[in-house]
C-alpha cells in the first residue's frame, strides 16, 4: 500500500472528504471495518459531483 509518501486509509469517501483529506476527484484506500489495514482497497472517489464523497467501484470478471 504504497502511494508515496502520504497514504491516508479512511472508512470511505465521504469520510476522506469531511476530514479534508481529499485533493479531487481519483483512487483513494479504503477501510471500511475502519479495523487493521489487511483488508483495505483501493476504489475511485467522485470528490466533485453532487457534493462529492461519493465511493465507485468497478468490478473485473
Amino acid at each position: 500500500m504504497n502511494n508515496g509518501p502520504f497514504v491516508t486509509i479512511r472508512l470511505n469517501c465521504l469520510d476522506i472528504k469531511e476530514r479534508g483529506f481529499s485533493r479531487s476527484n481519483g483512487v483513494y484506500w479504503l477501510d471500511p471495518d475502519g479495523g487493521g489495514h489487511s483488508n483495505a482497497f483501493q476504489a475511485h472517489c467522485d470528490m466533485t459531483s453532487h457534493n462529492g464523497g461519493w465511493n465507485m467501484w468497478i468490478r473485473q470478471t
